[in-house]
């Protein structure tokens, strides 16, 4: 019974995967709920990464973790650019 739940886990995981990267692109794209995604989009490749990993296929695994790594940079980036910004705007306050 428990390996029919975990079928059933992984197929609604794999059917949910075009509307999950559908939104997500359309969030990256649009910047609506822009840091969300960008977190949301490094998870799912991890997850994608490691389920690849299980099948051995180590190519496409080490691609997922290059493209989390490029998010988590980004992520990286544009934070440190906000709170650039937002310590510039407080000073100006004082």
């Amino acid at each position: 019974e428990t390996i029919d739940l975990g079928i059933n886990v992984v197929q609604a995981f794999l059917y949910a995967m075009p509307f999950v990267f559908t939104i997500l692109g359309f969030c990256l794209l649009s910047g609506v709920a822009l840091y969300p995604a960008l977190r949301l989009s490094a998870i799912f490749l991890v997850m994608l990464g490691l389920g690849k990993y299980i099948t051995g296929d180590s190519s496409t695994t080490a691609d997922d973790f290059i493209y989390a790594a490029f998010i988590l940079i980004a992520l990286y980036m544009t934070s440190s650019r906000r709170d650039a910004k937002l310590a510039e705007t407080t000073l100006s306050l004082d």
